[in-house]
């Protein structure tokens, strides 16, 4: 052993104050490489598995919802009686409530990667 005892090994001839906190901050600097992508993996698949619930409720409740316009739709058509089209605040009719919704914009992602000026 190049110490003679375990207290010269922490002083190391006067440098030990120097070797030391470079051993401490090494170490650190490896935990920190190791722990920060795991926790950046967890928070990435809880905010992933948060958008599916999300995108499942809302297509769920879509359907739900569509579903019962149809039913809605079928009941209206096969017992129309003109007390129903003037309740106050129903509308059965699908193309008011599309136009009610707003215009629909198609988004076209095919050209997305293409710069200006360059040909595909």
């Amino acid at each position: 052993m190049y110490f003679e005892s375990f207290a010269s090994l922490i002083h190391m001839d006067g440098h030990g104050m120097y070797v030391w906190p470079t051993y401490g901050i090494g170490l650190l600097i490896i935990a920190y490489n190791i722990i920060s992508p795991l926790r950046a993996r967890k928070r990435i698949v809880a905010q992933i598995q948060r958008q599916v619930r999300g995108s499942q409720s809302r297509s769920k409740s879509f359907s739900q919802n569509n579903s019962l316009s149809q039913k809605k739709s079928f009941s209206h058509k096969k017992s129309h009686s003109p007390a129903a089209d003037h309740q106050p605040g129903a509308t059965d009719d699908l193309s008011e409530k599309k136009k009610a919704a707003g215009p629909r914009v198609k988004v076209s992602t095919k050209n997305q990667g293409v710069r200006e000026g360059e040909v595909e």
